[in-house]
């Protein structure tokens, strides 16, 4: 296999703090309907599924140089009433003409902002915060890298 170099571990990596937060993740529990439709919950407990990253619909490219391609395929968040979360991802990795598919988790904890629809949370591994905020269907995370700001969005199962 080609030697590809730090930089792309570095993308890789970074791939994990997006995803779950990859990362990184989103949060919504479902707390029933109201009149005009679902109720936005008082936390952020719940199942998710992803659904776009940077209102690109997936699968996402996440970086693609010559030979070489890292495409985000699908993802799930799960945050407990305990305070903790779990996201996992699975990718498609493309290295001259040969892919190879990978699952891979994330995991930490979250807070909720006091009189907020907004959560702190806070990735184990890599000791990264992403915000999240919910409504009645979506869960939205913002993970900032560096200069680069990913939106993450995930639907209530």
């Amino acid at each position: 296999m080609k030697n590809l170099g730090a930089g792309m571990w570095d993308r890789m990596r970074s791939i994990w703090s997006v995803v779950p937060l990859a990362a990184v993740l989103a949060i919504t529990a479902c707390s029933g309907d109201g009149p005009t439709g679902p109720s936005i919950p008082a936390t952020p407990e719940g199942a998710f599924t992803l659904q776009t990253i940077d209102a690109k619909s997936l699968p996402f490219t996440m970086y693609a140089d010559g030979a070489y391609t890292l495409e985000v395929q699908s993802g799930t968040l799960s945050i407990t009433a305990n305070g903790k979360w779990v996201a996992k991802a699975t990718t498609r990795e493309t290295v001259a003409g040969i892919v190879s598919v990978y699952s891979d988790s994330t995991f930490g904890t979250w807070t909720q902002v006091s009189g907020t629809k907004t959560a702190a949370l806070v990735n184990t591994e890599s000791n990264t915060t992403s915000n999240a905020t919910w409504g009645a269907t979506d869960i939205t995370v913002t993970e900032v890298d560096g200069t680069t700001t990913r939106r993450i969005v995930y639907r209530r199962n």
